[in-house]
């Protein structure tokens, strides 16, 4: 039976529905795959610690509830499989935008997390609000534990595992699939990808950090939509993600703050304090999301040519 498209016909809801069940069950069997590795490690005496081995396990979960859910997906419900080719790039005109793009985003993207945090659930939900508040700083506490190693191996490790292997299953999963779902089943394309920009920051369940990433989520939404390339959003999410880490790493192995913890929390707060700053940081975004956006136009055009 031939798979490729199988479902691409399908409605939204029942694409949706299939997204779910995928999702669910590969997030089960990368759980049942870290622990056997797991578990072979530990027997053959190789002599990780905890941390490693915690790293190793999240790096089959997000390969496989991630990166195998989202190649299955478009291979099964997306009628354009044109979106996972690699495609034509320019270094002036794509991938140095995109580099400065996450760099001169910085301040816009830190000035919302600030109003983001500053924001409180009503009276009635102060239980829920107190639970999202203690799941974000476990999820923060974890994270920082990966952040805080400071050989060159550990460096490496964490690039590919908080970095390479997210950038690339969350785009496959989000843009690649749930975005283009939305296009292919004639929802506005604008509204599609605000709407995968909200599940994408949503998914996270990090409430403390939804705004920033719903606006991270939007910039990799039109990359994805302006490109046609799955690979476009992956490269500037990976940018994204790399810089977070390189950073955390430079903290750490210079000793430029107390604590890497400390270090990062001052990277968190830079161009925040006015809005001149995150302002220009805007406009520069903007700016340089206009350039991606008429190179892949221009590209287009030598095509139908």
């Amino acid at each position: 039976m031939r798979l490729k498209g199988l479902f691409a016909s399908q409605s939204i809801w029942i694409k949706g529905l299939i997204i779910l069940i995928l999702c669910f069950i590969n997030l089960c069997l990368g759980a049942l795959i870290a622990r056997g590795v797991s578990f072979l490690l530990t027997s053959v005496g190789t002599g990780l610690d905890s941390i490693t081995d915690e790293l190793i396990e999240q790096a089959i979960v997000s390969a496989v509830a991630f990166i195998l859910t989202g190649w299955v997906c478009i291979k099964l419900l997306i009628k354009n499989d044109n979106i996972t080719k690699v495609g034509r790039t320019s270094l002036k005109e794509v991938i140095l935008p995109a580099i400065f793009l996450i760099l001169f985003s910085i301040p816009f993207i830190n000035q919302l997390a600030v109003w983001n945090s500053e924001l409180t659930l009503p009276e009635s939900l102060a239980g829920l609000e107190k639970l999202m508040k203690e799941m974000e700083d476990t999820a923060n506490a974890i994270t920082m534990q990966f952040l805080e190693r400071t050989t060159t191996t550990d460096y490496v490790i964490n690039i590919i595992v908080l970095a390479l292997i997210p950038a690339i299953g969350e785009e496959m999963l989000f843009r690649g699939t749930i975005q283009q779902s939305m296009t292919e089943s004639g929802w506005n394309k604008h509204l599609s990808v605000i709407l995968t920009a909200a599940i994408f920051s949503a998914i996270h369940f990090q409430f403390y950090g939804f705004l920033p990433r719903l606006a991270l989520g939007i910039i990799l939404g039109y990359a994805f939509l302006w490109s046609g390339s799955v690979w476009i959003s992956s490269l500037i999410h990976f940018i994204n993600n790399a810089l977070v880490v390189t950073a955390a790493f430079a903290i750490s192995k210079t000793g430029l703050a107390k604590t890497t913890e400390e270090g990062m929390k001052e990277v968190d707060n830079f161009g925040t304090g006015d809005y001149i700053t995150p302002a220009i940081s805007l406009l520069l975004v903007v700016m340089l999301m206009l350039i991606i956006k008429r190179y892949y136009a221009r590209t287009k055009a030598e095509r139908s040519l």
